[in-house]
């Protein structure tokens, strides 16, 4: 098991140091609101996976290499086809007041959804293969879309929770790797241990990769372990649905 994982990760390495990418802007409309999304996608032809992308608290910025954006790229020379929707669009806002979360949360949900939408009329993507990858803010909302949307294949999320009252509905929700700091002090590992308490009592099948001293988030070799597991989770859970 462990050499398989190891004989994808290499692969998956030498493709995306090679493996050519088109960026571009469009816009999609939600709820009568435009929202700006960026799209990475590899240039080869023929149809790829979707990857929606959602930042956190801070938003996007407008830094070109943001770490965000350096993500999505990755995931694009990954052969995915990366979007990076700008939630802010959609509330009028660019760095967000984390007391106003709750009222806002519904929106962003919304256009999550609307961006699995935009995505799967694409015709480089296959509809039956989208996934969600959140960081805080972001993994909030990817949880949340998941649980009512049955097009997602699964989700990956980065020092997130699933708010309690919606925890309470949870019927459903895709194969989810929980990805979580033992010492993050924005959202509290208690969280993540929840979530995979829940999981497990609603038989909703997970990974969980808790990283000892990291903080919200995480970076070196914490960093990158985690996007290894990113991308082997997406190789098994989208690339290989259906």
């Amino acid at each position: 098991m462990l050499a398989n994982l190891a004989v994808t990760l290499v692969l998956f390495s030498a493709f995306a140091e090679d493996a050519p990418i088109d960026e571009s802007t469009a816009t999609l409309v939600s709820h009568r609101k435009k929202v700006t999304v960026e799209v990475f996608q590899p240039a080869a032809s023929g149809v790829h996976p979707a990857i929606i992308v959602l930042h956190g608290l801070g938003g996007i910025g407008d830094d070109p290499k943001s770490a965000l954006r350096e993500r999505a790229r990755e995931l694009a020379r990954s052969g995915y086809f990366a979007v990076v929707p700008h939630l802010f669009d959609r509330t009028g806002t660019k760095f967000n007041n984390p007391y106003r979360n709750r009222d806002f949360f519904q929106a962003w949900t919304e256009t999550v959804r609307d961006t699995v939408t935009y995505a799967a009329s694409r015709p480089k993507v296959d509809r039956r293969r989208i996934g969600l990858l959140g960081f805080s803010l972001g993994a909030y909302v990817a949880l949340s879309e998941a649980m009512f949307d049955p097009r997602i294949s699964a989700v990956v999320e980065y020092s997130g929770a699933l708010l309690d009252e919606l925890a309470e509905q949870l019927e459903r929700m895709p194969p989810t790797l929980i990805i979580h700091g033992d010492s993050d002090r924005s959202v509290p590992i208690t969280e993540a241990r929840k979530l995979a308490e829940l999981f497990t009592a609603r038989q909703v099948p997970f990974e969980l990769a808790i990283y000892k001293g990291a903080g919200h988030g995480l970076s070196g070799e914490d960093g990158k372990d985690a996007w290894q597991r990113t991308l082997a989770f997406f190789e098994k859970h989208v690339r290989g649905a259906g």
